[in-house]
């Protein structure tokens, strides 16, 4: 096995590890002003994690050669769309609901300022 290689293979696992620990890293800061803003970058970030593991999955079984397992593969496909789509949706449902362009944001934080004015 060439150096280069098993040195590669190093850094990707070293990269792997500091993927995996990032939204654990990140738990206690806030990046944003705002905490639906957070919950969301929370959010991305484990999904991402997952969809990183779960691809790694993928290609270690298709690196399997004869031992390589179909089903498994099309659960992590699976999954790995499923992931994806319910965090679209997340974001698209916080958008809608903290968005400011959304017509129901913008009247319910108008009447948040008369509030406030009174």
């Amino acid at each position: 096995m060439p150096i280069s290689y098993s040195v590669s293979r190093i850094h990707g696992a070293f990269g792997l590890i500091l993927r995996a620990c990032s939204p654990l890293l990140l738990s206690g800061c806030s990046q944003y002003e705002h905490t639906w803003l957070n919950k969301l970058e929370r959010s991305a970030l484990s999904i991402n994690v997952l969809t990183l593991l779960f691809g790694t999955g993928l290609h270690t079984n298709e690196q399997a050669g004869e031992s390589r397992n179909a089903t498994l593969a099309e659960l992590l496909s699976v999954g790995i769309v499923f992931l994806n789509v319910v965090f679209v949706a997340n974001v698209g449902r916080s958008w809608r609901r903290h968005g400011q362009y959304c017509t129901r944001c913008r009247t319910e934080a108008a009447s948040e300022e008369t509030k406030t004015e009174e």
